[in-house]
This record gives structure tokens, sequence and C-alpha cells, in this order.
């Protein structure tokens, strides 16, 4: 599957993967999913593609839920957190984000 991006109608590469700025919140609650990339973005093994109001934006897969936070392992001792201010703003990122995870398919670049 060969994807153009709308904004710039350049093929998806690697390089334009890796300068694209990292999902928040309202990206991961109002975005659309467009499928998970294998070792293409920097330390993160697999990552999520996400469209959201024309732009695009990544988000590893791997994260896990604690109370406010989600949080992976990045190296030994390291780890990538995203912190809430509340439990429940934690619970709706975290049901987006799942659920994005479990509707995508893979793209090949």
């Amino acid at each position: 599957m060969e994807i153009k991006l709308k904004t710039t109608e350049k093929k998806l590469t690697k390089s334009l993967i890796n300068q694209m700025p990292l999902a928040n919140f309202e990206v991961v609650t109002e975005g659309k999913a467009i499928g998970w990339l294998n070792n293409v973005v920097k330390k993160a093994p697999k990552s999520l593609l996400i469209e959201y109001k024309g732009l695009y934006y990544t988000i590893p897969m791997d994260f896990k839920k604690g109370n406010v936070t989600v949080y992976r392992r990045i190296g030994t001792g390291w780890t990538q957190s995203k912190n809430f201010e509340t439990e429940e703003k934690c619970n709706i990122f975290w049901k987006a984000y799942r659920k994005m995870i479990d509707n995508v398919e893979q793209i090949y670049i």
C-alpha cells in the first residue's frame, strides 16, 4: 500500500515520518489512525501513524497505563511518560489509544 501525504503530496518515507511530532491527548482522542509502522520511528519498535486536521503524528505502540500516567521503557532504567491532570482524562486517552491500536493494519515503507 502506497500512501501519499495529503498536505505535501510526497511519498511517505522513513525520513518524513521521523520529522513528525509526537501525538498529544487531542490528536489521539480525535484523530484517525492510518496504520502502524515497524522499526521506522527512532526509539520505538512499533508506532502508530495518525492524521488529525490535515497534519500527521506518530506515537509509540508500547505504552502501559498507570493511574494518571501512560509510560513506556526506552532503555535500561529509562522511561518515557505522558502525565494527565486526572485519572478520568488518562482513561479517556487510554481507551482511544487502545482502540486505534486494535483497528489498524501495518504500513510497509
